[in-house]
């Protein structure tokens, strides 16, 4: 998946600023290509499921506890961005990955946004290439058609028919290209009194997200990179 925040930063940042920066994502992103020599980082990979097993960790949710693998979106800085759940948990956290740069975070239960509570007449954002294909931007559009939750394949597959409000058309986008603006937050409340009182989850209608356009996100990726110290473990032996 492209990373959509490798790009310019903020501008209020000198030239010689924004080179370093750059300089240090564009090593970070290439580390992830190579062997790790750092006893001391913990390495966590995507997990390439099967159709069953996929289907057990999307759907069995159980008291804001999140399956090993299941796909979910996770806030950053505005934008729930498409991540998938490591299984661990701190009491009112989850561990994530974020599919675009294999990021480790800790995002608060309030924060995460699980695939399969995506309905028709969510607002989304997706994203989009240039002409070029070389730079990304983010569209608003809304969702006109989910994958059939009866259906275990297409729902495996996870294609999203989405609306494009400024093209004025429909296009069809997998999960990994789309994102959240934060107003699906509406949802966490009702997570947060799950693990309180420890029911099983039951997914309730959602409300309508507020759509809220993004131009393409200024830095955020370098903020994210600063994030993964909460993935460093200190080696025990």
């Amino acid at each position: 998946m492209v990373n959509t925040r490798k790009r310019r930063l903020s501008s209020n940042k000198n030239e010689a600023d924004k080179s370093n920066k750059k300089k240090l994502l564009n090593k970070n992103i290439n580390s992830f290509n190579s062997p790790k020599t750092n006893s001391n980082i913990r390495e966590v990979e995507f997990l390439n499921l099967s159709i069953d097993e996929q289907q057990k960790a999307d759907w069995e949710y159980k008291a804001g506890q999140l399956q090993k693998g299941a796909r979910i979106f996770a806030h950053f800085n505005g934008l729930y961005y498409p991540a998938q759940a490591t299984g661990n948990s701190k009491v009112t956290s989850r561990e994530v990955i974020f599919l675009d740069d294999k990021t480790i975070k800790y995002v608060p239960v309030s924060g995460i946004y699980r695939l399969n509570e995506l309905s028709v007449e969510t607002k989304v954002e997706v994203i989009l290439f240039d002409i070029t294909g070389e730079s990304s931007y983010f569209s608003p559009g809304i969702i006109v058609k989910c994958p059939s939750p009866d259906d275990i394949n297409e729902f495996y597959n996870a294609n999203y028919l989405v609306y494009l409000e400024r093209k004025r058309e429909a296009r069809q986008f997998n999960w990994t290209q789309i994102c959240l603006s934060k107003g699906v937050n509406k949802n966490s409340k009702n997570l947060e009194m799950e693990i309180q009182n420890g029911f099983v989850h039951v997914k309730s209608k959602e409300p309508i997200a507020k759509s809220e356009f993004c131009d393409p996100i200024i830095g955020r990726s370098s903020e994210r990179y600063k994030a993964k110290a909460e993935a460093v473990i200190i080696n025990s032996s």
